[in-house]
């Protein structure tokens, strides 16, 4: 690990032996790299993509090693049940019945369709159009609708690129794989539409696929098909932004496989204003003035003889954006202790005026010293974690608070308790809960 230019740089190189010298990732022996590629994908996804993820595959040794793998389980599962092993010399495919309802065999007849470069996008996921009330069979959209669709658009779908050798054949046998996973009849609801020479063709909900260049394109988002095929006849695909290009131009040209994660992705899991984990105060005040400015993550998979070498970009700010995310954390981990402390012991408490009362108290509720004296409360636990608990009776009742001693830092949450044992709670600023407040949890 070095840190050269802007980032932090880890290399590992893996030295395999004869027998496995594609097997690029240890212990997956499944994954089998094919020859090196130059990337065409970004060629496909659109500029705004978050998060790029390009390889290399021998789909034969794929798919061989997977059936050797799936054999060895059900051996192994055999053997621990004590029953006869099946004696075969070459172990049955485990998708033999679909290869059955298609009519071919996968190993011959559908990965020789295929290219090696195998690729998976997250776009930005554009928002589904409102349905006009004048659609037939469209209702009025609601403000529930609205919140639904914006949710829905906080969250982008994976779009798969799969490169082809032979688009006609790809593009007969797809209808039969869909049939064959068990959605009959799909093909009778089948749409297509065309943009600009590209033709989307969506099952419903279900998926949506469309062939740009030498790829198909699959999606279970009709949607985000539609994003990736209107980036590409606009020409705003990845490859034509300036950000991607300048910060994979470290990798080598031909690579077998390679990722790029976007400041927009990274920014949702470290800044509180993406959507990422909260942060105390101060954290948050920090943030809020320095607005910083956090460049991708990269990795590039390559082999030059030796083995696989992989090799991983950190950029600096976010490695400092990460630890500085980790030490408010860890702040509030004291400060959430001490509120779960302060709920457990008013319900400790609730529990002891009720023994008091039908014991010592003789149909009365205690004071707290009451209670510290029959030993129905620790007196060194209500004092420990930050809280100031009180105890005040009243008639035939009794009303006990947990309020922080130090707002912000001892705890943020106020709580309360009463003779109907309901814990109640909320933030008052370091003032007092009362009955109005809503149950804790």
């Amino acid at each position: 690990m070095v840190f050269e230019g802007d980032a932090y740089v880890l290399r590992t190189l893996i030295v395999n032996g004869a027998e496995n010298k594609s097997n690029a990732i240890p212990f997956v022996p499944q994954f089998v790299s094919g020859p090196a590629f130059v990337p065409e994908s970004p060629n496909i996804f659109p500029a705004d993509t978050d998060l790029f993820v390009s390889v290399s595959l021998d789909y034969p040794q794929v798919y061989d090693g997977m059936v050797k793998a799936i054999a060895n389980a059900e051996e192994q599962s055999r053997k621990y049940r004590n029953q006869p092993v099946k004696e075969s010399s070459a172990p049955e495919s485990p998708f033999a019945i679909y290869e059955k309802k298609l009519g071919l065999k996968i190993k011959d007849d559908l990965l020789p369709l295929l290219g090696n470069e195998f690729a998976l996008a997250l776009a930005k996921k554009v928002p589904s159009p409102t349905p006009s009330p004048l659609d037939a069979g469209a209702e009025e959209p609601t403000p529930e609708d609205g919140e639904k669709r914006n949710a829905r658009t906080a969250d982008p779908s994976p779009v798969i690129a799969i490169s082809v050798k032979d688009r006609e054949a790809v593009g007969r046998l797809i209808p039969k794989i869909i049939e064959s996973l068990g959605f009959k009849g799909a093909n009778l609801f089948a749409q297509t539409e065309k943009r600009d020479g590209a033709e989307i063709t969506s099952y419903g909900n279900v998926l949506a696929y469309a062939f740009l260049g030498d790829f198909l394109v699959v999606s279970a988002d009709a949607a985000a098909t539609r994003h990736v095929v209107d980036a590409y006849v606009n020409h705003q695909t990845l490859s034509s932004d300036n950000h991607f290009r300048n910060f994979i131009r470290w990798q080598p040209r031909q690579v077998l496989g390679q990722v790029y994660v976007a400041p927009g992705l990274v920014r949702q899991y470290i800044s509180p204003a993406g959507g990422g984990a909260p942060v105390n105060d101060n954290m948050s005040e920090f943030l809020s003035r320095v607005n910083p400015v956090i460049d991708p993550l990269t990795y590039a998979l390559t082999n030059e003889g030796q083995g696989p070498l992989h090799e991983l970009h950190v950029p600096k700010n976010l490695l400092q954006m990460i630890i500085a995310q980790a030490s408010s954390e860890a702040t509030q981990v004291p400060l959430q202790t001490n509120e779960a402390v302060a709920k457990s012991s008013l319900r400790t408490i609730a529990v002891a005026e009720t023994t008091y009362q039908a014991t010592k108290g003789d149909g009365h509720f205690g004071s707290l010293d009451d209670l510290i004296a029959e030993n129905l409360v620790n007196r060194e636990m209500l004092q420990k974690y930050g809280y100031r608990i009180e105890v005040t009776i009243s008639g035939k009742g009794f009303e006990a608070i947990a309020v922080p001693v130090t707002y912000g830092e001892s705890g943020r949450l106020s709580y309360f308790i009463d003779e109907t044992s309901v814990l109640r709670g909320g933030d008052h600023g370091g003032g007092a809960a009362t009955i109005a407040d809503q149950p804790a949890q």
